[in-house]
């Protein structure tokens, strides 16, 4: 009895990749302001990040309790839990959020709020803000040495606000 054999398929290698300077990072953003959240979620998905939106920290909090995220950019004046409540609560769940945080906020002339902000290891934007200076903080762009620096005001409005939140 002749024994058939199947020839064996040739190993198939996958195509790797190219290495990117800016891998795909989970992105959590958290906005009580609807068009800063559709704004932010288009321009990150347009860069290649995966992004989740909440509308406040309770419900951020939630998600990260499902998923662990690589980045947050949170609002600080939001309702029901401001962002530093919020940015307290992410590190009990892991200490690491103390380098994967991105405030925002549109008062910064709040003597008790520049200080608190100053307080922690987490850049700060003014709005509004630049796209590009969200890009400039995503991690490995970030400076390796000295803290971060409350940035001055940013009076230019945010481009394209109208074409990153159309279409949502």
């Amino acid at each position: 009895m002749n024994a058939t054999t199947t020839p064996e398929k040739p190993a198939t290698q996958e195509a790797q990749p190219a290495p990117d300077s800016n891998p795909c990072l989970r992105i959590l953003v958290v906005d009580d302001e609807e068009i800063v959240r559709r704004a932010l979620r288009r321009f990150l998905k347009s860069h290649g990040h995966a992004v989740t939106t909440a509308p406040d920290g309770n419900e951020a909090l939630t998600l990260a309790h499902r998923e662990s995220f690589d980045l947050v950019i949170s609002d600080i004046r939001m309702p029901h839990m401001n962002g530093l409540e919020f940015y307290l609560g992410m590190l009990e769940l892991d200490r690491d959020y103390r380098h994967r945080f991105i405030f925002m906020t549109g008062d910064l002339r709040s003597n008790d709020l520049v200080s608190r902000v100053r307080e922690n290891p987490c850049p700060c934007l003014e709005k509004p803000f630049l796209f590009s200076q969200i890009l400039q903080l995503i991690p490995g762009q970030r400076p390796t040495s000295g803290g971060w620096d409350v940035p001055g005001v940013a009076r230019a409005r945010t481009p394209f606000i109208d074409e990153w939140t159309m279409g949502d």
